[in-house]
C-alpha cells in the first residue's frame, strides 16, 4: 500500500504546507511542530511523528474493580455529571452543568458544600463546560459567558478570566482544559456555516487562560464528526453516533494531551489504533500503535439509530435515504469510546459499548498497556488515581450516581 506523506509546518496562527512526498515508508524522526499526513484506502489519519512505533499484543493483566463507596439517593440525587475531581485529602468535587455548580464530598463520603451557583457574577456559571484540578487550584470554563474561573478546592474565588482574541480579525478561540503549567488547550469556535461545509482537520491549540493562541499542539481529522443534512435555507446537524474521529484528552498533572487515532477495522479480522503523547511545548513525547480485536456494529443497533435519527428529521420532509446516506454505520464499531487521564498520568481508553460489560484498557505514563479492567456498561469511569477509580452509575432511568472504586491487580 502506498502511503502518501505531507509534511507540514505550523506556526500560532496559520497552517502552511511546505513539503510534499511520495514514499512507503514513514519517516523515524521528525521536527518539533512538523507533522505527517498519512491517506490509506478507505481512510484518512492525522497522526504524529514518533522515533517508535510499536505494537502490543492484547494478552493483559486482568484488574478488578470493588466497590466501596456509593453516593446515590435523595440527599445526594445528581442531575447530570460531566466529571469527578479527587483531591489529595480524599474529598471529591462532582461537577454539575445542569445545575451550574461543582459539589464537594469529603473523605467519609459525607456532603460538605457546593462551589459556583447560576448567574453571571464572579464566580457564576452560565453554561458550565469543563472542570480539572492542578494542585489545590480548581478550574472552569464557561462557553457563554467565555471566561476561565480560578477557584481554591475550599471554594473561594480565585480570578474571572474573560477570553479574548490577539486581533479583531481573528476568530474567537475555546479553552478546554488547563495544564499544570498554568496555560490552557483548545480550539477555534464552529460556526453552523463551517458544520455545512468539508470535514477540515481541526488545530488543538496551545492558549494562555483568556484564550489568546500560543502555538499548535496537535493536528486531527474531523471526518465522521458530525453529520450535516441541508433542506433549503435549513439545516439539520448532529453528532456521528458512531464516531471514529481521534479523540483528545488531556491531563492536568503532567501537562501532557493525548490523541487517540482509533479508526473502524475495514474487516473483521483485526485493527489498528495509534496512541501520541504531547507535551505542553508541542514536543512529542511518544507514540505507540496497538493491536485490536473489531466489534461488529449489530445490525438492529444501526437500524434504530438511524429509524430514531429520521424521526427528528422528519418533519422537515428529509426521507430515510437521505438519513441513510449522511451517518457514518460502520460494520464494526470503533475501538475506542471514550478515555480519561487519570491522576498517576496513566491513560484508561474505554473500548466498544454493545455488551453487558465494557473494558477499559490502562496504558502506562510511558505508553505502555498494562492492565485490562472489566466494568459493567452502566458505568463509566469518571476519574482514578492509581489506588482508586470512580465511576458514574446510571440506573435504568438514567439517574447518575457516584461509585468509588478500589483497584485491585
Amino acid at each position: 500500500m502506498t502511503a502518501y506523506l505531507h509534511s507540514i509546518r505550523f506556526s500560532p496562527m496559520s497552517i502552511a504546507p511546505i513539503e510534499n512526498q511520495t514514499s512507503t515508508q514513514l519517516p523515524l524522526a521528525c521536527l518539533r511542530r512538523h507533522w505527517v499526513l498519512v491517506r490509506e484506502i478507505g481512510s484518512a489519519l492525522f497522526v504524529l511523528c514518533s522515533t517508535a512505533m510499536t505494537s502490543h499484543a492484547q494478552r493483559l493483566p486482568a484488574w478488578q474493580l470493588v466497590e466501596e463507596q456509593q453516593w446515590s439517593g435523595d440527599t445526594n440525587l445528581f442531575t447530570g455529571i460531566t466529571a469527578i475531581l479527587p483531591t489529595s485529602g480524599g474529598s471529591i468535587l462532582v461537577v454539575e452543568p445542569r445545575e451550574g455548580r461543582l459539589r464537594v464530598f469529603g473523605a467519609n463520603g459525607g456532603f460538605e458544600r457546593t462551589i459556583g451557583r447560576d448567574g453571571q457574577g464572579p464566580g457564576e456559571f452560565v453554561r458550565l463546560n469543563a472542570a480539572g484540578l492542578f494542585g489545590d487550584t480548581l478550574w472552569t470554563t464557561d462557553l457563554n459567558l467565555r471566561r476561565t474561573t480560578l477557584f481554591r478546592t475550599s471554594g473561594d474565588l480565585v480570578s474571572t478570566m474573560p477570553w479574548n482574541t490577539v486581533a479583531a480579525s481573528e476568530s474567537s478561540n475555546l479553552v478546554s482544559g488547563v495544564f499544570a503549567d498554568g496555560t490552557a488547550w483548545g480550539e477555534k469556535a464552529t460556526t453552523a456555516a463551517a458544520l455545512a461545509g468539508p470535514e477540515l482537520p481541526k488545530a488543538v491549540l496551545r492558549l494562555t487562560r483568556t484564550a489568546r493562541s500560543m502555538d499548535t499542539l496537535a493536528l486531527v481529522s474531523t471526518e465522521h464528526t458530525l453529520f450535516n443534512v441541508m433542506d433549503g435555507p435549513a439545516m439539520n446537524f448532529g453528532p456521528q453516533p458512531f464516531s471514529d474521529a481521534p479523540l483528545v484528552v488531556a491531563s492536568s498533572t503532567d501537562s501532557r494531551l493525548f490523541v487517540i487515532v482509533r479508526p473502524v477495522a475495514p474487516n473483521g479480522k483485526g485493527g489498528l489504533l495509534r496512541v501520541v503523547a504531547v507535551n505542553a511545548r508541542g514536543d512529542t513525547a511518544w507514540s505507540r500503535e496497538f493491536l485490536y480485536s473489531p466489534r461488529p456494529l449489530e445490525r438492529r443497533v444501526a437500524d434504530s439509530v438511524l429509524d430514531r435519527t429520521h424521526r427528528g428529521m422528519r418533519r422537515s420532509g428529509v426521507t430515510i435515504d437521505v438519513v441513510r446516506r449522511v451517518l457514518f454505520l460502520p460494520t464494526n464499531r470503533p475501538p475506542v469510546s471514550a478515555a480519561i487521564v487519570a491522576h498517576d498520568g496513566t491513560l484508561w481508553p474505554r473500548r466498544e459499548a454493545g455488551q453487558a460489560t465494557v473494558e477499559y484498557w490502562v496504558v502506562s505514563a510511558d505508553g505502555i498497556l498494562i492492565g485490562s479492567v472489566p466494568v459493567a456498561a452502566n458505568v463509566s469511569i469518571a476519574a482514578a488515581n492509581g489506588e482508586h477509580a470512580w465511576g458514574i452509575r446510571s440506573d435504568t432511568d438514567g439517574v447518575p450516581s457516584i461509585v468509588r472504586f478500589r483497584i485491585s491487580r
